[in-house]
């Protein structure tokens, strides 16, 4: 009995210290709707962990001049559901959107491969696509 315990000890640690350190991996989801080109990118600059989010309106038309509401969610690792939402000004074609957030712990890492959900109303419009990776 103490020898199994200890395998799954040593099982535990070598899986927690493979899997994720709390910490994103770089990189870039995009997403494309009929009016929307958003991008997600995930970076880590002395310690600190950023995702940018930047919104670009491509749509016929107009640009929007009222404010946009967005709203990301994602799942996590062990399942944790993940979600950022707000409102942004448009001053011209693009919009950009930056955060600074430290994991707490390794379930805070987005499941990349999973893509982001995202939804973006606009003058009483609504459309909602997927970001994925950006390979």
């Amino acid at each position: 009995m103490k020898y199994i315990c200890i395998l799954l000890l040593a099982m535990l640690v070598v899986s927690c210290s493979n899997s994720s350190s709390g910490q994103l991996p770089d990189g870039v989801l995009a997403g494309t709707s009929e009016n929307w080109n958003v991008q997600y990118d995930l970076r880590e600059e002395k310690g600190k962990e950023f995702r940018g989010i930047t919104l670009e309106f491509i749509g016929d038309g107009e640009i929007p001049s009222t404010t946009i509401s967005y709203s990301l969610s994602g799942e996590t690792a062990y399942d944790v559901d993940w979600q950022k939402s707000g409102e942004v000004e448009m001053n011209n074609s693009t919009a950009e959107i930056e955060d600074t957030l430290g994991c707490a712990y390794p379930c805070d890492e987005l499941q990349l491969d999973k893509g982001i959900n995202t939804v973006i109303e606009w003058n009483g419009q609504t459309e909602d696509f997927v970001l994925k990776e950006n390979k």
